[in-house]
């Protein structure tokens, strides 16, 4: 008896689900046949893992040469320069300027500095028209106050979750304005959620910083704004960074924020993530419906 043949529509199905890995599994079924190759064709680009210089250069060669259904069906990557630095800029802007028409969600981790450096200068150089949700893990700020010129078009236009973790401690009022800068947010319409990871809450006009910042006081020359698209903005705060967490002018400010805020503040306590094996399994997690892409804006997360 001859088994059915199991439509095209059902494979296709199928496949835009399978290839959610960061392309093992959509490279894998591309060469078991003909059928597999053309329906998978689509989704070899759905979700991408880039770690390292050789597999950028790899992607980079691909992509090119792939059909246009595939190329404009790249949705989600997740970036890990490794321990590359010469030539790194070059690298990066070539990889960004290739996902940045059609991608809607980037994890983009480095290692030391001077990868996070790079980082932040290559991202001043793209626009990501359908960019949705951003997570960005450096060690460090690039500078407390970027060199971003005032009339630079809006890069990230879609733009609603950004989530920059820091593996060294930069007080929260060093680094909410390079922040509001790299990603244009007092001008934004549509950002919803804003995380900053592995900040320090220690100086005295902290209160008074966070009173500008959820709207209470007039804004400051230093201290950017958030606009009314904002509806969270959370801090999380390693052990023994938190001293004006007992403060009682930011008791008074929070507890004012629960009650009637219209940005919803929230000050979550532990140590950021500095393992890139961890961000890459989240990443995972979130393309194969495991774990909400929204989690880290989660108040209670």
């Amino acid at each position: 008896m001859q088994a059915a043949k199991v439509p095209n529509e059902l494979l296709d199905f199928i496949a835009s689900y399978a290839c959610c890995d960061g392309g093992t599994t959509a490279r894998s079924l591309q060469l078991v046949s003909r059928t597999l190759k053309a329906i998978t064709e689509p989704y070899k680009f759905q979700s991408v893992a880039l770690s390292g210089p050789p597999r950028m250069k790899a992607f980079l060669r691909s992509f090119e040469s792939s059909s246009e259904a595939a190329r404009a069906n790249l949705r989600h990557v997740f970036i890990w320069p490794s321990t590359a630095r010469t030539g790194l800029f070059d690298l990066l802007l070539d990889v960004l300027e290739t996902i940045s028409p059609t991608v809607e969600s980037l994890v983009f981790v480095t290692d030391n500095r001077p990868q996070g450096e790079i980082a932040i200068d290559v991202l001043k150089e793209v626009s990501f028209p359908r960019l949705t949700h951003l997570k960005l893990a450096t060690p460090t700020t690039q500078s407390y106050n970027l060199d971003i010129p005032k009339d630079r078009p809006q890069l990230f236009p879609n733009l609603t979750h950004v989530h920059w973790c820091l593996t060294t401690e930069v007080h929260l009022e060093d680094v909410h304005r390079p922040l509001c800068q790299l990603f244009s947010i007092p001008s934004s319409k549509t950002v919803k959620c804003i995380r900053i990871s592995g900040c320090a809450m220690g100086l005295s006009s902290f209160p008074s910083f966070l009173a500008v910042v959820l709207g209470y006081e007039p804004a400051s020359s230093w201290v950017l704004p958030l606009p009314p698209s904002v509806e969270k903005y959370i801090a999380q705060v390693p052990p023994g960074a938190d001293s004006m967490l007992t403060d009682k002018a930011y008791k008074v400010l929070m507890q004012w924020n629960e009650e009637a805020g219209r940005i919803k503040c929230k000050v979550l306590k532990g140590p950021p993530n500095k393992d890139r094996r961890l961000w890459k399994s989240m990443w995972l997690k979130e393309q194969g419906g495991e774990r909400d892409i929204n989690e880290d804006w989660n108040l209670g997360s």
